[in-house]
């Protein structure tokens, strides 16, 4: 005879491992499986990943699963509100939660591998440093961002670019070239034809996009758009 570790109920051998009877081991792993998603959503949210992204309610793209694992990094290209973001913060979520599963991570917190910029806003950000505290606020901004282990950059093209904005864009991306870290971009620009990443920014910014990067073209009616 054993007990259920959980309601003490006795059963006939053979005892199972863990010792639990089936209805308290199914209460377990449904406890598990919310503390496993508890965790990933406060993972989402220190990486920065904004709520709507976060409650996006359709499936992770099957054109995202090659790049749970290795060192190459995506750029999503389409027009505006077909969903690049949200495709990338479900990608995110899957892959954490895939990781929480095979870890079993549960009683530490995630670790804080990954980043997202909203590329306006950390623009903005960056050019705020300079005006308050001078080049090394700025330069600091940017070495977080371009060591952060995994990174979504996240709209670039709808700043207003100038000479000091491709500066940073281009240390941001070389940096993260050359230490093979992988990088995630959504953008409206087009990488061909007119108006494109070339001639917005510069041959030397665009090659530190699509090389690194599996370019990968979403189209459809904007989400944001009521039927």
């Amino acid at each position: 005879m054993w007990s259920c570790l959980k309601c003490k109920a006795a059963f006939p051998d053979p005892r199972p491992e863990p010792a639990l009877c089936a209805p308290c081991f199914e209460t377990a792993c449904a406890d598990r499986r919310i503390l496993r998603a508890g965790k990933v959503d406060q993972m989402l949210a220190t990486a920065g990943v904004p709520l709507k992204f976060r409650n996006a309610a359709w499936k992770m793209p099957v054109f995202l699963e090659p790049f749970m694992k290795g060192h190459r990094g995506a750029c999503l290209v389409g027009p505006e509100g077909v969903g690049k973001s949200a495709a990338l913060a479900l990608f995110i979520r899957e892959r954490e939660t895939r990781w929480s599963e095979h870890e079993g991570a549960l009683e530490k917190d995630f670790p804080a591998v990954w980043r997202w910029l909203d590329w306006p806003a950390f623009v903005m950000d960056v050019q705020d440093a300079y005006g308050q505290s001078g080049e090394v606020s700025a330069n600091k901004l940017l070495k977080a961002a371009a060591a952060a282990p995994l990174l979504v950059v996240d709209d670039i093209g709808a700043e207003k670019v100038t000479e000091a904005v491709g500066g940073w864009l281009y240390v941001l991306l070389d940096h993260r070239e050359k230490w093979l870290l992988p990088t995630f971009l959504t953008t409206n620009v087009p990488i061909e034809g007119p108006g494109n990443i070339d001639e917005r920014y510069s041959t030397r910014i665009s090659g530190r996009i699509v090389g690194p990067c599996d370019v990968l073209k979403m189209s459809g009616k904007s989400r944001r758009l009521k039927p």
